[in-house]
């Protein structure tokens, strides 16, 4: 992350990013996380149902160009599920201007933990937009 951020702050000409680091281990049954600016990463620990905030949040890119980012490690279990989201997922209101915020997409992630990965993105999408009551995204496209 130290080295990507050295490498991009120049380029981003002022503007500022977010970004996430996630390694996972399957021989070591480890995970790594970093992050720039970004939203925490969900654990679901299948072992004793807990559903926890991984965060290592360093600063956005753009701002320093020389700066150390913190590095959380964890293990990872059988069943385990993890879920890296932007802001721009949390961040959009309903017609009461009231964020759809990390709460609901817990809620949903929780709901959904045995799920396989294309049906809990489906799932989120559709809690989204039913909070902000937006129609479904067809995948038809007519003419």
């Amino acid at each position: 992350m130290q080295s990507l951020n050295r490498i991009l702050t120049p380029e981003l000409n002022g503007r500022l990013t977010s970004a996430a680091y996630l390694w996972i281990d399957l021989d070591l049954a480890t995970a790594r996380y970093s992050a720039a600016g970004h939203p925490p990463l969900l654990h679901w620990k299948c072992e004793s149902g807990e559903l926890r905030q991984v965060e290592s949040n360093g600063l956005l890119f753009g701002v320093v160009p020389e700066l150390a980012y913190p590095v959380v490690d964890f293990p990872l279990r059988r069943g385990d599920r993890l879920l890296l989201y932007t802001d721009g997922f949390t961040e959009p209101e309903n017609s009461d201007r009231e964020a759809f915020g990390d709460h609901r997409l817990e809620a949903v992630f929780r709901q959904h933990t045995s799920s396989a990965p294309p049906e809990l993105s489906r799932a989120l999408l559709s809690a989204l937009q039913t909070w902000q009551r937006l129609p479904p995204i067809s995948r038809t496209i007519s003419p």
